[in-house]
């Protein structure tokens, strides 16, 4: 397989996680839906942490996450988890 379709397979891999947390089925997950997601994980956040979480993974400060952002976090967590095992 090449890299741009091996890419794209772990691409669409990831749709449904982010379909999952995207409960309202906009294509964008807002703050509302983030915080149901951290606290269904257990992950109890004063406003001000998940405002900064928010911000950190919002990249172009649209107020909701695209699934780019999302993909890319993600991505980024799954690389971090595997590089710690």
């Amino acid at each position: 397989m090449s890299p741009a379709l091996l890419h794209l397979n772990h691409y669409h891999r990831h749709l449904p996680v982010f379909d999952m947390v995207d409960e309202d089925g906009s294509g964008l997950i807002d703050q509302e839906e983030m915080t149901r997601l951290l606290n269904s994980l257990g992950k109890i956040l004063s406003q001000e942490e998940i405002d900064k979480g928010f911000a950190k993974l919002d990249k172009d400060s649209s107020g909701s996450i695209d699934f780019d952002e999302f993909y890319t976090w993600y991505k980024e967590v799954q690389e971090s988890k595997n590089s710690s095992s």
